[in-house]
């Protein structure tokens, strides 16, 4: 995704980096924006990376958090064995309310919040705000 997202230019104001999510190498309030994608729900401690990602964002800067919703959806059971046979690891499982109220509990107020469907599952794409 990051070599993707380079191949169009290069911006003084824009970096497009991988990180640990729960251990942040930079300085408190240091972005406008983070974008984590589909990674919330593969993480074991969530809750570590939104105080990081708080803490890296500038007063009222923007979270983007585009995450599988594995309890939304019809065919999610179906998917969700299969994927745990191939080894893949999901920790979290959040409908779209319950990713709403995660990401409100850690200091960000939802601007806005819909379902894309299509794929593995339902995805929220989550855009909120972090609340100075």
């Amino acid at each position: 995704m990051i070599l993707e997202a380079r191949k169009h230019g290069e911006y003084e104001n824009l970096t497009f980096e991988t990180a640990d999510a729960v251990a942040l190498s930079y300085s408190h309030e240091k972005f406008d924006c983070v974008l984590i994608a589909n990674a919330l729900h593969i993480m074991p401690k969530p809750d570590e990376a939104m105080k990081e990602i708080y803490r890296v964002l500038k007063p009222n800067g923007t979270l983007c958090a585009p995450t599988f919703l594995w309890k939304e959806g019809k065919q999610r059971k179906m998917i969700k064995s299969l994927m745990s046979i191939l080894g893949f690891k999901m920790y979290q499982e959040w409908n779209k309310n319950q990713f709403e109220d995660f990401i409100k509990e850690y200091g960000f107020s939802v601007v806005e919040m819909k379902l894309a469907h299509g794929g593995l599952a339902p995805i929220g794409v989550m855009i909120a705000q972090k609340v100075a």
